[in-house]
């Protein structure tokens, strides 16, 4: 089976690397990574160049993907270089805390652009690839886009409407498969800012608390778990493609019985 050609937004950390590494050591696949961190990125790049001994696999962009420069950038050089685009996975995301009544618009909106506006965009500029190659296009949404958490409005109903554009897509789009995905909660930087910073930023406690037992109970999931799932989704672009159309439209847990087939065994 042809490699793929995936691009993957806030691939430089937890769980965007994770995936990265998956679909290029799992899956033999090639990668488009881009996260605004150039330091991280080239160190990714690295490993998987020379520990992994996968040259040619991975281009890395960097830069902010609420720029519309940055997605394009990343789109050409996935055509440029492999002459084609076959999937998107949309993981670039922020965590703003704040009560509605006290916290600033400004916070609001730069949560929507990240992630909300941007994957309208990456959408948008993406289509006809994949259209023309069968794409998948993969949303890393989160148990908040259901579950309201104290202080988390801007993060959860930005997540809300992303499981909502991606059914959206999912049924205005019938060559492609369109997933909302819940990766679960696993040790990210994220999770780091929960803990170190969650109390003073305006969680109440027994959320808080919540997220301190999983980490001290050693609870959280490993991240190539889910990124395992993230990338054979993915790697069903074009001929098997079929496979997953069932799934297209829905938003889904990486362990429901569903994901069966795509997890590590």
């Amino acid at each position: 089976m042809a490699a793929k050609s995936i691009i993957i937004t806030g691939a430089s950390r937890g769980l965007g690397r994770a995936i990265a590494i998956e679909l290029i050591k799992k899956f033999n696949n090639n990668v488009i990574a881009v996260s605004r961190t150039r330091k991280d990125l080239t160190e990714l790049k690295q490993y998987v160049e020379n520990d992994l001994n996968r040259k040619g696999k991975i281009e890395i962009v960097v830069g902010d993907v609420t720029e519309e420069r940055v997605i394009e950038e990343a789109i050409g050089k996935s055509i440029e270089t492999w002459g084609k685009l076959d999937g998107i996975i949309a993981n670039a995301g922020i965590l703003s805390i704040g009560k509605v009544a006290n916290s600033h618009i400004d916070e609001w909106k730069r949560s929507y652009e990240i992630n909300f506006f941007s994957v309208i965009t990456l959408i948008q500029k993406s289509m006809s690839q994949l259209r023309q190659n069968k794409g998948v296009f993969l949303s890393v949404s989160s148990g908040a886009a259901y579950k309201e958490y104290y202080g988390w409005g801007a993060y959860s109903t930005s997540k809300a409407a992303l499981n909502m554009l991606t059914s959206t897509v999912a049924i205005e789009e019938p060559d492609i498969v369109a997933i909302a995905v819940r990766p679960g909660v696993i040790d990210t930087d994220m999770q780091k800012l929960i803990r170190e910073k969650g109390m003073d930023m305006g969680m109440i406690k027994s959320d808080y608390d919540k997220f301190i037992n999983l980490y001290e109970s050693n609870n959280l999931t490993p991240a190539d778990q889910p990124a395992h799932v993230f990338a054979s989704l993915v790697s069903c672009a074009g001929e098997k493609i079929g496979t997953i159309k069932p799934l297209s439209g829905k938003f889904l847990s990486w362990d429901d019985s569903e994901m069966a087939p795509h997890r590590k065994k």
